[in-house]
């Protein structure tokens, strides 16, 4: 009987493609960052929106946090607390009266999985015997951070205002909703500031208080005509007909996230305990793209330029208040593992930032420390400081500043 191979191969391609498109399923269940073309309009719960509306929600930033609470994070079996003052900024164990910063920035601002005791600002009081307010946010932009403090109430406390934030900053400033850059993200909506004409134009947050899904998928159209990562990241990756091609277009990044994905799970039907070990390799990677895609923007003047705007001219609404501002850059962990070459795209654009305004970029004060990886927490967002690395920056931070 004659063989047909050309029809042994359509057959062969086909049981692929069915084969891909389960497994694609079969991963995405455990993996936000896997995106179908469903992830177009991703499925928004009225109930969970009402709850983010009610708990983090901020029209003016996004999201931050509430006046008046306090919570509580896990980082593996570890325990952290923070409380959040009434005018809105972290508290401090210390009791220092005279304010000499104001701090705004992201995470490592703020001090994700650490106590009040243990964030460098606590440290950083100790050694200067002043107040230091951390208004630092999980996941801020260098302009969220801007625009609270702008709209502040109480932002006359201190003449010195410090922003802090990790490189990676350059993909929230460009991003309008999360989504199309942290693929889940479904409820991250920000104002976006836009760079048109020699001016600055801000976009504002499309998600407003009594807003339900049905609001805000009405306005999925106008998100993407304004968010440069819908093209540039989001469709990239995601899965659709065919699926083959789709797998084979990122083919690295694909075959890491399935494979480690695939062993999780099956070592979690196993209930063996190490499970987590692939699903952190997983979510490694996605942190990696990221930190790699942040560093190539620094290299683009078309995406730089938006950056040095909404600094220069934050600089100049300061100086004609008489107040001052400095730049603290913390590198990640992933930063400091890339070769020299993407580092200096991130760390030349801040020395040229310099020339208008302090920079304090910790990269190489890492470097230099040797195991800079002591000086980190091990968690899935790729490492926040350590109560030793906090005390490490502050030391450095105090030296500059003075």
């Amino acid at each position: 009987m004659e063989i047909n191979f050309f029809n042994i191969l359509i057959l062969l391609i086909i049981i692929i493609e069915i084969l891909i498109f389960l497994i694609t399923l079969f991963v995405k269940k455990d993996f936000q960052w896997v995106l179908t073309n469903k992830d177009e309009k991703p499925k928004i719960d009225d109930k969970k929106l009402e709850n983010f509306l009610n708990s983090n929600y901020s029209e003016k930033t996004g999201w931050d946090r509430k006046p008046n609470t306090r919570g509580s994070e896990y980082n593996g079996n570890n325990k952290s607390n923070f409380i959040i003052s009434k005018h809105g900024y972290r508290e401090s164990t210390n009791s220092f009266k005279d304010v000499k910063y104001l701090v705004f920035g992201d995470s490592f601002a703020f001090c994700r999985y650490v106590n009040d005791n243990e964030t460098w600002e606590y440290y950083l009081e100790n050694l200067l015997q002043k107040n230091i307010r951390n208004y630092g946010v999980g996941n801020f932009g260098v302009d969220q951070a801007i625009l609270k403090y702008i709209n502040l109430p109480n932002n006359n406390e201190a003449n010195h205002i410090i922003l802090s934030f990790v490189p990676e900053t350059i993909l929230r400033v460009h991003s309008y909703w999360k989504h199309y850059v942290e693929f889940g993200n479904i409820y991250g909506f920000k104002p976006k500031f836009k760079y048109v004409n020699n001016k600055l134009e801000l976009l504002p947050n499309i998600l407003k208080k009594n807003y339900k899904a049905k609001d805000v998928i009405s306005k999925i159209e106008y998100i993407k005509s304004n968010d440069i990562f819908y093209k540039k990241r989001f469709q990239k990756f995601m899965f659709k007909f065919p699926y083959l091609l789709s797998y084979i277009k990122n083919l690295n990044r694909n075959n890491i996230i399935f494979f480690n994905i695939l062993v999780f799970k099956f070592l979690k039907f196993l209930k063996i305990k190490k499970s987590d070990i692939y699903l952190k390799k997983a979510q490694y990677k996605i942190i990696k793209d990221n930190i790699e895609l942040s560093h190539k923007l620094y290299g683009n003047s078309n995406f730089t330029i938006l950056m040095e705007k909404i600094i220069l001219n934050f600089n100049l609404q300061l100086k004609q208040k008489n107040k001052k501002i400095s730049l603290i850059i913390f590198p990640q962990i992933q930063d400091l593992e890339s070769p020299k070459k993407q580092r200096y795209l991130y760390q030349s654009f801040f020395k040229s930032i310099n020339k208008h305004i302090q920079v304090i970029d910790l990269t190489d004060n890492f470097l230099n420390y040797g195991d800079y990886k002591s000086l980190y927490l091990n968690d899935s967002y790729g490492g926040h400081l350590s109560p030793n690395g906090n005390k490490f920056v502050a030391n450095i931070i105090n030296e500059k500043l003075i």
